[in-house]
Order: C-alpha cells, then structure tokens, then sequence
C-alpha cells in the first residue's frame, strides 16, 4: 500500500511540474507565428482561393491578402492590415499561398496578375491589392522599403509609417 501511495505521489509531483513548465515556458515559434498570424478576425475573409482570385483578376473591387504564416513580413504585417481595415470598417480576402487548397492553377493565376501590377517576375509576399469601385488597382508588397523581417521587427515609427500607407490604400479602395 505504502508502494502505492509513493508512486502516486510521484505522478502527482511530475504532473504539476509539467504544469508549471507550460504556464512559465516561452512560447514555441510555432505559437509566436499562429498569434501574429491570426486570420480569423471579423475584417479578414478567408474564402475558395479560385474564387479569391477570380474576383481580383476580374477587377472586383476589394481588398486582397496573398502570403503564408511562416513569411515573416506576413507575420508582421497581418496584425497591422489588421487595425487598417478595423480603422476603416473594411475586410480584406486572405489567401494561404502554402495552404492545401492553393492549387498550381492558382499559383499561376496570381503570378501573371503579380507580373502584370507589380512588374516582377516572381511573386514576393506579403502581397495586398486594393481594387476601388471603378476597377482601378494599387499594390503593395512587403512591409516598408528596407526592413528585413529575419533580421529585425519593425520599429514603433516603420509600423506608424505603414499604418499610415495602408489606411490610405484601404481608404482609396472604398472610393
């Protein structure tokens, strides 16, 4: 019996040390990347990526989300697109491009879109378009000139200078 009670104890001892460990433990970087990656608030649209991107390429008006949650510019941007589109009571479409429903056709479809606007071969996210009513498109890839987001986190004043660029490109689009 007195067998018993010591193991028990044991389990008991092990199993708050454990509990203990996750309530003081930094977070892994996969939990960092969910958090500043978080698309499920009310001003992000996630939606069929084919559609998604029939509606950009047809020239609907919108606003549209195009990175991955490993990207860190994505992660650092999404949170600030965020307040832009809360600030203006507008939403966005995102689209995963390394989710399992982004298919090679799309991929190609963006690519030529990204080719046409953006005049570069190849497609750098995070990439956002804004579409206003009369079919007219603006872009934006990256963060700010110069930042590089393996290196760094933006500074309080590159954030405000790109919340800044971003509400007038969202404020544009409702025109």
């Amino acid at each position: 019996m007195k067998k018993l009670s010591l193991v028990g104890f044991f389990a008991f001892g092990l199993g708050l040390v454990f509990l203990i460990y996750r309530l003081v433990a930094p977070p892994t970087v996969e939990q960092k990347q969910q958090a500043s990656y978080d698309t499920s608030t009310e001003q992000f649209i996630v939606a069929d990526d084919s559609e998604t991107l029939s509606k950009m390429t047809s020239k609907q008006a919108g606003i549209y989300f195009y990175g991955f949650p490993e990207c860190p510019w994505c992660q650092e941007l999404l949170p600030i697109v965020n307040d832009a589109l809360q600030g203006e009571k507008a939403s966005a479409y995102v689209v995963d491009i390394h989710g399992n429903s982004y298919s090679e056709e799309d991929a190609a479809t963006l690519k030529t879109f990204y080719q046409l606007n953006v005049k570069q071969k190849e497609v750098l996210v995070p990439f956002l378009v804004f579409i206003n009513q009369e079919g007219q498109v603006k872009t934006h890839v990256g963060t700010i000139e110069g930042h590089n987001a393996k290196k760094e986190k933006m500074t309080k004043n590159q954030r405000e200078e790109l919340m800044k660029a971003l509400r007038d490109l969202v404020i544009w689009s409702q025109s």
